[in-house]
C-alpha cells in the first residue's frame, strides 16, 4: 500500500476542482419546430452519478498507540503522543461512475382521412 492517499483535487487556473462524495447531474432537452411541434420532435434525457464511498477507517491521518492488552482497541490521536506510531491510511476505495442516456424521436403526419404517427425510443 502506498504511504500517501490518492490525490482527489486538482488545481486548474487557480481553482481547486474535484469530485465530492456524491455528485449527480441531470439534463434533458427537446428539439421540435415551434409552428407544428406534433409533426416531429426529438427528446434526450441524460443522467450521471458519481459516488465516492466514504469510510472513516480509510481516511485517518495521524498517530496511533497499540495497547499491550490485545483485547483493547488501538488509540488514535491527531498529533504525536509518547510511544505512538505514525498512521496514514491508504485510500483505495473506488469511485462508482454511472451514466444513462435515453432518447425519444416522434413523427406524425396526416393523410387524406387519417393520421399516422411513429415513435422510436
Amino acid at each position: 500500500l502506498p504511504m500517501l492517499r490518492t490525490r482527489r483535487r486538482h488545481e486548474v487556473a487557480g481553482l481547486s476542482l474535484g469530485w465530492r462524495a456524491e455528485n449527480r447531474m441531470l439534463a434533458s432537452f427537446k428539439l421540435a419546430p415551434i409552428a407544428h411541434p406534433d409533426r416531429f420532435s426529438a427528446e434526450v434525457f441524460l443522467s450521471r452519478e458519481v459516488h465516492e464511498p466514504y469510510s472513516p477507517s480509510w481516511s485517518l491521518d495521524g498517530w496511533t498507540q497499540i495497547p499491550y492488552n490485545p483485547k483493547m482497541s488501538p488509540n488514535f490521536f491527531p498529533s504525536y503522543h509518547d510511544s505512538s506510531m505514525r498512521y496514514r491510511a491508504a485510500d483505495h476505495l473506488g469511485i462508482t461512475d454511472e451514466r444513462r442516456i435515453a432518447a425519444i424521436v416522434r413523427s406524425s403526419f396526416e393523410l387524406a382521412s387519417s393520421r399516422a404517427s411513429l415513435s422510436l425510443g
